[in-house]
């Protein structure tokens, strides 16, 4: 029996993020929820836009953003990086205690991360991410340095040839 047939089932509700997680580290295999997958992930960013248009940021879900996005670069790859990087930046900007998320699965997307790379180096020189004081703030900002660092690697061409001396 396929899984793909209950995740189609379980995607209907949107509140279902154990199947978009799911969907997620199955990989490609469920194309067949690639679509709905897509549109969730569209209307997050559709209803976060709004809220900060009223001027209630507060109500945004950047967990499900973060979480949708992830799955969502996990089915497609790189034909989802035009709405996977803007989704995770939108998540970074307005919340950087979501940047030990957002900056992994940022790491994920290789050289699709390009655009980030402002992001990626301001988390990455930032001191206290979040102002943490619960016990795991030092491992949270060792995670978030160990993301940005994948990121600024991936994104560094090691390639440029030496500038010709005259």
């Amino acid at each position: 029996m396929s899984v793909v047939p209950l995740l189609q089932h379980l995607l209907d509700d949107h509140g279902n993020f154990h199947a978009i997680d799911l969907a997620g580290r199955i990989g490609p295999g469920p194309a067949a929820v690639l679509p709905r997958v897509r549109q969730i992930l569209s209307e997050r960013v559709e209803q976060n836009a709004c809220n900060e248009q009223y001027g209630s940021a507060v109500l945004n879900d950047l967990w499900a953003l973060v979480h949708v996005a992830s799955a969502l670069w996990g089915i497609g790859g790189m034909n989802e990086a035009g709405i996977v990087v803007p989704a995770l930046l939108a998540a970074l900007k307005d919340n950087d205690s979501a940047a030990r998320d957002v900056v992994a699965c940022l790491a994920r997307t290789g050289t699709a991360a390009r655009p980030a790379l402002p992001q990626v180096k301001a988390a990455l020189e930032q001191p206290h991410r979040g102002e943490h004081l619960w016990s795991g703030a030092v491992a949270f900002g060792l995670e978030v340095e160990r993301s940005c660092s994948v990121v600024l690697a991936s994104l560094t061409d090691l390639h440029d040839p030496a500038p010709a001396r005259g």
